[in-house]
């Protein structure tokens, strides 16, 4: 083994076609979980009670029933990963269903790491000495310029993203509108123009969390429904964006464009294709 540094000699393709990790998008019941679920080699797990009860066929793992606690969500987490390292993973893609309830865990497990940390312990006993509660939630935790509990908070996403990007080839990632961006997909059906993402749109405690959560991804999308050229109800995902900050897509067969993924034709069952966003290869 030799520490010099080794040039590479020539331009190399792409180590990857389709997103490692995709997000999407879109207001409550429009047919996310639904979509996501038609997937192949796909397992679901569940954060949101119920989400996929109605689905039909739908590979779920429920966070409240088969990992009932935040520790056991790591420990899930990790004997999936350790389990494609050995050339043996359980499915080739996890949905997470959705942000969240993954947003409210970090914020539950931020305030455990900070009180278990020596800076934590130091910094309880210090509040009990002058006879003032612990601290409930991470923001409360004092800082020069604001409260410094919002790094803790950032510092849990990327731990706890990491420990789910580890347990699968590729994650798609489920998440709510915020309130003041939901007319305005919802109005697609009634004529209006096919809103364009930005990050802010993301129900993400946050607006650095938010620029890191769509900055670590490989592509967002807003998903909504709307009424067809031939009368069909469409599942859309638009990858097209506001402005030149946000392309949307690492990958260029995504990156500012719009895909119907499943169609309804006279109020039948829905039928997903993704065949147009996971390209047929293994990357």
């Amino acid at each position: 083994m030799t520490s010099e540094l080794q040039v590479p000699e020539r331009r190399v393709d792409p180590a990857r076609v389709n997103p490692k990790s995709l997000v999407i998008v879109g207001p409550s019941q429009c047919g996310k979980t639904s979509a996501c679920a038609a997937l192949p080699d796909t397992l679901l797990v569940e954060l949101q009670p119920g989400g996929s009860d109605y689905v039909p066929g739908c590979w779920a793992l429920t966070f409240e029933r088969d990992v009932p606690t935040d520790e056991a969500f790591i420990r899930w987490l990790d004997h999936l990963a350790e389990r494609r390292k050995a050339g043996k993973p359980i499915a080739r893609r996890i949905v997470i269903d959705h942000l969240g309830y993954l947003d409210e865990a970090i914020w539950r497990m931020a305030l455990e790491r900070f009180t278990g940390s020596p800076q934590g312990q130091a910094f309880n006993k210090a509040r009990e000495a002058a006879r003032q509660p612990p601290i409930v939630e991470i923001t409360e935790l004092p800082g020069p310029t604001g409260s410094s509990g919002w790094k803790w908070l950032r510092d849990e996403m990327s731990y706890l993203r990491t420990r789910i990007e580890l347990a699968a080839d590729e994650v798609v990632y489920i998440g709510h509108l915020r309130d003041k961006f939901v007319g305005a997909a919802e109005g697609v059906s009634t004529g209006m123009a096919s809103p364009q993402v930005t990050y802010d749109m993301i129900d993400l405690t946050g607006a650095k969390t938010r620029r890191l959560f769509v900055s670590e991804s490989s592509g967002v999308a807003l998903a909504f429904r709307r009424r067809g050229a031939d009368g069909s109800d469409e599942f859309v995902l638009n990858f097209k964006s506001e402005g030149l900050s946000l392309a949307c897509s690492r990958c260029p067969h995504l990156a500012g464009r719009e895909f119907v993924v499943g169609k309804s034709v006279k109020g039948g069952l829905p039928v997903f294709d993704w065949g147009a966003i996971y390209l047929d290869k293994r990357n």
